[in-house]
């Protein structure tokens, strides 16, 4: 049945048809009233009865917001209700990473949540999706890329690296390797770097798609770099002084 798993098709092209919503995207947008329910609302895309905005104007469709396709089917940016705060929901099986939930969430625990070397994402809320057991969302604060924008300095780059190597070193402490330290999954906290709220799948672009998205540079303004995704990571048991797992 369409719309019921948010994981892409590989088949499907993720630009085809702007105007009609992907399998992988009909799950959210099955899924919004009970998000906005829970505090979280999706993008006008994703919205029962969305109608293409480009269909009453005189932009080229790709200029607009609401043709904005995701790059993953199983993530998508929302507004906390609450506060206006966005906010990443990923959603998660429990069958195929049984370890993902626990180990993130260990790095958002009371203790070690504001440690300066702890650099995993933090983890707002796991919700328990209604309508099917093995998956659960996320609930993580929006971040930007890494790379995005572009880095101007050495000394930006080494600040970049220091963090990630003070990360790795305290993730290992706690007997936790991350184990896909790959460019996809280190990002950056956005919020002091932007002045204007960026898209999310296009971050050159407002979040509005009014215009470019304003930013300091990191000399101006350092962010902080986190890493992400769990989904293959292993926590050991401390006993264990020389943990081994198959290469991946």
């Amino acid at each position: 049945m369409k719309g019921d798993d948010p994981t892409p098709n590989p088949s499907q092209p993720l630009g085809a048809g702007a105007e009609v919503l992907a399998d992988y995207e009909l799950w959210w947008c099955n899924h919004f009233q009970w998000l906005k329910d829970i505090g979280y609302l999706l993008r006008p895309r994703y919205a029962p009865g969305w109608v293409p905005s480009w269909r009453s104007s005189k932009k080229i469709w790709y200029r607009c917001e609401d043709a904005q396709i995701p790059w993953y089917g199983h993530i998508l940016d929302a507004t906390r209700i609450d506060d206006g705060a966005f906010v990443a929901l990923k959603v998660v099986s429990k069958s195929r990473h049984p370890f993902e939930v626990e180990i993130a969430s260990y790095f958002s625990s009371e203790s070690i949540a504001n440690d300066p070397a702890n650099h995993c994402i933090p983890i707002y809320e796991v919700t328990q999706v209604p309508d099917d057991q093995d998956k659960v969302i996320m609930i993580m604060p929006l971040l930007g890329m890494h790379g995005d924008p572009s880095f101007d300095t050495f000394g930006e780059a080494v600040e970049c690296f220091r963090q990630l190597f003070e990360g790795l070193r305290f993730m290992h402490n706690h007997h936790v390797a991350h184990r896909d330290c790959m460019t996809l999954n280190i990002m950056m906290d956005p919020k002091r770097l932007y002045i204007d709220a960026f898209h999310p799948f296009q971050p050159t672009m407002r979040r509005d798609f009014k215009g470019l998205a304003r930013h300091f540079s990191r000399t101006q303004r350092p962010p902080k770099y986190f890493f992400i995704d769990f989904g293959i990571s292993c926590r050991y048991d401390p006993a264990d002084e020389e943990p081994t797992e198959d290469p991946i």
